[in-house]
């Protein structure tokens, strides 16, 4: 059952101008204590709904993300390209490359990041695996 912004916030739908204009009665009239306690109950059972809706969100698009995760485990040696989104003036975007290298993996300095080195004569460059 699908729930509106207002019944999760509120407990009920919201009367509209419409609702006033064609009569339309909210519901039976209730005692304080019972309406209390049937109020609480259905705001809870409406906010599981909505806890369990994002919690099964939330899986999904960790499953989605970790198909194509890469765990960014190099070795050292590793030959790898290093993404450099730098544009040079004067020139179309569209004909330059945003890759640059190939750089050798020369230590790996934790988990994510490395000390990467051109392999024609360059200078050594510390990146995060993603890059």
């Amino acid at each position: 059952m699908r729930q509106t912004p207002a019944s999760i916030v509120m407990g009920r739908e919201l009367r509209l101008p419409c609702d006033l204009k064609f009569i339309c009665t909210p519901g039976d009239d209730v005692a304080r204590e019972d309406y209390v306690s049937s109020l609480r109950q259905k705001m809870d059972d409406i906010h599981e709904r909505v806890r369990s809706n994002i919690q099964g969100a939330s899986d999904r698009m960790k499953e989605t993300y970790d198909i194509n995760a890469n765990d960014g485990r190099y070795q050292l040696g590793n030959q790898v390209w290093l993404y450099n989104p730098q544009r040079r003036r004067g020139l179309s975007s569209k004909l330059q490359s945003s890759w640059e290298g190939p750089y050798e993996v020369v230590i790996r300095i934790n988990d994510v990041v490395y000390r990467i080195q051109k392999l024609t004569r360059g200078k050594a460059r510390v990146v995060h695996f993603n890059r």
